[in-house]
């Protein structure tokens, strides 16, 4: 009874001082939390990815090391943030307190529009996430290190001072999903990055990998981890807009440079490049300014991927591209025919004469696969997958998959089938 009444001053005391949403979840019950305060526990597995800090936590928990001045900071795949301590009662490990979510900076539209299409949300939910994430805190980086420290301090008073704690922090990345969870525990290499110079190295290097590459999610990924280093939404001042605009206009045109690097076509790169320049200085919101970073960026980056595949000539190669970016909304051949500047004839009886499908089929195939993905690796009721991937009715996707793939969907989860 001592034990939980230390537990709960200490999640009240933390909740009490910064209203951020802190819940105690014990070693014997990982997945749910026993003590919580602010957002419900339902809440932040719907919409803020703990999911992930809950397998965070089971990798920790499994560990035998228990360092009394460490504690941890999360970011998960959609770079919400998270301070967990470990807590101890008589020496023994008994679980762990955690706070969050936080956000480093405001998302651009353009970015909330991919997190929302990669959530299997349906469009009230949708809704929903977007009211919810008006709720969630913005901060720095500073001032969660602070409040980490604050939390570790409230937990272990023998710690005593701020100063003597040790920040870990831990990043969500793109891996094999045969590691699982376990690479949440290697330090992010922010810990490593002493200086600011040396965090430039690091994005430009990450950059120019995924640009060279024609990786579009990969530059978004680190456009948005990246953000604590080229921007702050909140502020607004003249001279903060001027330095925002001339580090997008950089950041820009090194883009583009690694995009001839990956052989796309150099009087067009520089073309775009100069329209990008004149739009970044005509505008005065830094969020429009941030979009027109992330935009280029995955134009430059779309650019190298195009020329990747050699199986299909250059249009094609765009349209198997556009359908892959936006598979989940309704395609129609004028609308691409309008976007590759050629006729809907044409451009129809190209796709037919290279990929032996018509533009339905190619977009069916491509719906199917992704719903494959989700099907294995999601809990997510059939008619929801079939609304993520862009088909509205549940009776519609049955028919196209069971007619790809040769079962229903629910026949395809049940007996595991890879791709």
């Amino acid at each position: 009874m001592q034990q939980k009444e230390i537990v709960r001053k200490i999640v009240e005391t933390f909740y009490g001082a910064t209203e951020i949403t802190t819940l105690y979840v014990p070693l014997t019950l990982v997945n749910r939390p026993s003590i919580l305060r602010g957002s419900n526990y339902t809440f932040l597995m719907d919409y803020f990815e703990f999911g992930e800090i809950i397998n965070f936590l089971t990798v920790l928990f499994e560990q035998d090391s228990f360092d009394l001045n460490t504690y941890h900071t999360v970011i998960t795949k959609n770079f919400f943030v998270y301070n967990i301590v470990m807590i101890g009662y008589k020496t023994k490990k008994i679980g762990a307190v955690v706070s969050g979510p936080l956000i480093v900076h405001d998302p651009p539209e353009i970015v909330l529009d991919n997190i929302l299409r990669s959530q299997l949300l349906s469009f009230q939910k949708k809704q929903e996430f977007k009211s919810a994430l008006k709720t969630v805190p913005l901060t720095t980086l500073k001032r969660i290190d602070y409040l980490g420290r604050f939390l570790l301090v409230l937990c272990k008073p023998n710690v005593k001072t701020l100063v003597g704690s040790k920040q870990n922090f831990h990043c969500w990345e793109e891996r094999d999903p045969k590691a699982g969870y376990k690479n949440l525990l290697n330090p992010c290499l922010e810990e490593d990055r002493k200086s600011h110079y040396d965090m430039i190295y690091f994005f430009l290097k990450s950059a120019r990998d995924n640009i060279i590459r024609g990786d579009e999610k990969g530059i978004q990924l680190l456009l948005r981890k990246s953000g604590d280093l080229l921007w702050q939404t909140r502020a607004y001042d003249e001279q903060y807009i001027s330095s925002l605009k001339l580090n997008c206009i950089i950041t820009g045109s090194i883009c583009c440079l690694y995009a001839i690097q990956g052989n796309a076509p150099y009087e067009r790169m520089m073309s775009l490049l100069e329209r990008f320049i004149v739009k970044i200085n005509k505008q005065s919101s830094p969020e429009e300014i941030i979009i027109q970073m992330v935009e280029i960026s995955k134009v430059f980056t779309h650019a190298v991927s195009v020329l990747t595949c050699k199986e299909y000539s250059i249009h094609i190669n765009r349209v198997l591209q556009y359908i892959k970016r936006y598979y989940a909304e309704k395609i129609t051949l004028n609308q691409l025919a309008r976007y590759l500047s050629l006729s809907p004839s044409y451009l129809s009886s190209q796709i037919n004469k290279e990929t032996h499908l018509t533009l339905a089929g190619n977009i069916n195939k491509i719906r199917i696969e992704q719903s494959k993905d989700l099907l294995l690796n999601s809990n997510k009721p059939i008619k929801e997958i079939a609304d993520a991937v862009g088909y509205n009715y549940q009776n519609h996707f049955n028919s196209i998959f069971k007619g790809i793939v040769g079962m229903t969907p629910l026949e395809f989860r049940k007996k595991g089938f890879l791709r």
